[in-house]
Order: C-alpha cells, then sequence, then structure tokens
C-alpha cells in the first residue's frame, strides 16, 4: 500500500510558508541574522572585486603596484586533503583532491583570478625578477596546531592553477612565513611581495 501524504495547507502554513499565485509554497525568510550578514558580506565582496578589476583595466587608471592580497576562508591543506582510490576498470592508482579543497577553490576562484591579474601587472611594473619571495600569513579560525608546508603548497598551487605564474617551483617562488594568527570570524591567507632593495 502506497504511503499517503499527510502535507496539508496547513502544514505550510503552520511552517509560515506563503503561497505563491502558481499554489506552490515559498518557504520563509532567513530569520537569523548572522546568516544574513554573512549573504550580504559574500555579495559586497563579489561586488568589490568586479569594481576593482574594472577601474584596474582602464587605461586612464594609475596608481602604486599592490604587493599584497588577502584571500578569506581558511585555506585547507592540499597535501592532506586527497581522495586515493583504484580505478575499477583500469587498476591504476587515482589521487585526486578532496571535495572539502575543490570547495574551496571554487568558492575562492574571483579572489585568485582578480588578485592574479594584479600580480602580474605588480611584476611587470616593478620590473621585478623571478624567483620571488613570497610571504604567507594564516590566518585560522581556531588555534588549533596546523603546520605551515600543507596550506602553503595549496597556495603555491592555487598561484599557478590561476595563472599567477608558470609554476611553482623554485624558479619562480620561494615561501616565506609569517606568524600564524587566529580570526574566528574572518580566517584567510595573506600574500605578499617581499620586496627587497
Amino acid at each position: 500500500m502506497a504511503k499517503q501524504n499527510n502535507i496539508t495547507e496547513q502544514f505550510f502554513r503552520d511552517k509560515n510558508y506563503t503561497q505563491n499565485p502558481d499554489g506552490s509554497w515559498q518557504p520563509p525568510a532567513i530569520k537569523s541574522n548572522y546568516i544574513r550578514a554573512q549573504k550580504a558580506k559574500n555579495i559586497l565582496e563579489e561586488i568589490e572585486l568586479v569594481v576593482k578589476e574594472k577601474v584596474n583595466n582602464s587605461p586612464d587608471f594609475k596608481s602604486a603596484p599592490v604587493t599584497e592580497w588577502f584571500i578569506p576562508y581558511q585555506i585547507p591543506s592540499k597535501k592532506n586533503c586527497r581522495l586515493v582510490f583504484v580505478h575499477p576498470k583500469t587498476k591504476k592508482l587515482m589521487n585526486l583532491p578532496s571535495a572539502k579543497y575543490t570547495e574551496y577553490k571554487n568558492v575562492t576562484k574571483s579572489y585568485w583570478t582578480t588578485f592574479g591579474k594584479e600580480f602580474k601587472a605588480t611584476i611587470e611594473k616593478l620590473d621585478l625578477k623571478f624567483p620571488l619571495n613570497i610571504e604567507m600569513t594564516f590566518i585560522r579560525s581556531t588555534n588549533q596546531l596546523v603546520d605551515y608546508f600543507g596550506p602553503a603548497e595549496s597556495v603555491f598551487d592555487l598561484m599557478t592553477d590561476f595563472g599567477w605564474w608558470e609554476d611553482d617551483n623554485r624558479r619562480f617562488g620561494k615561501p616565506f612565513f609569517a606568524d600564524m594568527q587566529v580570526d574566528k570570524n574572518n580566517p584567510g591567507v595573506k600574500i605578499r611581495i617581499m620586496l627587497t632593495k
């Protein structure tokens, strides 16, 4: 016997849904101030990136080169977050980034893309030569003990993936680390070109 559907119009009304003209039901608006604030912040960040990119690409715009970039969201360690399995047909060992790393890469794509253009413009404007000394400041959401090298590998790989430079080998970049910081509300990574005289 098929299970009966006991969901009635009253059920939706009790849950503060509103009925659309076509008879479907619209869920209530998000009540959490935190979630609302986070959504607004994400939208503003996206707008800021688009405006910044348009301004930087304007032929009339002149500015001092940018040498430091902040990318929000805690960066996962690519080497520790991998999926390893045997391909069912070829029997070859497959090694792929985890869902967590892939999600981070997708969420932060607009930052890496926009800042990569600024990075290359800075190299050209200041006539910098490779290898560059790159300082990374990791800002974590908790005080958990982690190493520097996992997140640093993620940073250098993403700089390569999004065209900041040709490769992350020693001919292009040398990593340096500032002290790790903790900010539960605004984790991320600062990437800075260390300019030497």
